[in-house]
């Protein structure tokens, strides 16, 4: 594939080519990944619709709950898929899940070396 033609290429058009192909080929990512036209590999097009186009994904904030049960979960294992399935939400990707507890737990050291930083602690 030329580099011209790469440039050409946005996400959304992407995506779409994804999600059309996914459902001609029943979510077969070998099969969409040599009829797709971005040189994606199956792994590549299989994290993107996993992790991103799947219409099952829920995007709004975790609850209150959801939070609690990432964090306990998480200091005993970092077993995505167990705490996903622990959650009482099923539309959350163990993505969503591995990035908000490195964020909390990135918070969580910053608040050590800053402890007055409140604004931090609310957000």
């Amino acid at each position: 594939m030329s580099s011209q033609s790469r440039k050409n290429w946005s996400l959304e058009v992407e995506d779409e080519e994804i999600k059309k192909l996914f459902s001609i080929y029943n979510g077969k990512y070998n099969l969409i990944a040599k009829h797709c036209r971005s040189g994606k590999s199956p792994k590549q097009i299989r994290d993107r619709y996993v992790n991103h186009l799947d219409p099952s994904i829920d995007n709004s904030p975790l609850t209150f709950q959801e939070k609690m049960i990432i964090l306990k979960m998480a200091k005993e294992s970092h077993s995505w898929s167990k705490i996903q399935k622990a959650l009482p939400n099923p539309g959350r990707t163990t993505l969503l899940l591995k990035n908000f507890y490195h964020n909390a737990k990135r918070k969580n050291q910053h608040l050590r070396t800053n402890p007055m930083d409140v604004e931090l602690l609310l957000n």
